[in-house]
């Protein structure tokens, strides 16, 4: 079963170890949330623009926390926030 789930993302920064014990890869296409658990798939897309990421952390009020690689794929990293379509793809 697919699920969409439409929301506002931000970027996060360097941590030391992740939720999932694995230390922090700023350029890796991961991110953080507490709404699917550890190892989650999803697809992010913004207008057109769509990366994969894997849940690797948790955080805290957010919706979803995307690493620095993996939302600068998405838009520069200067606008801060996005309203984006998130599906679970595994």
């Amino acid at each position: 079963m697919t699920v969409t789930f439409y929301g506002v993302l931000d970027g996060y920064g360097p941590e030391d170890t992740m939720a999932n014990g694995e230390r922090f890869d700023p350029y890796a296409m991961t991110a953080a949330t507490n709404l699917w658990p550890l190892g989650t798939r999803l697809r992010v897309c913004v207008d057109a623009d769509c990366v994969g990421v894997t849940v690797t952390d948790r955080c805290g009020a957010c919706s979803l926390d995307l690493s620095y690689g993996a939302f600068g794929a998405l838009a520069p990293h200067s606008r801060g926030v996005l309203a984006a379509a998130v599906e679970v793809v595994g």
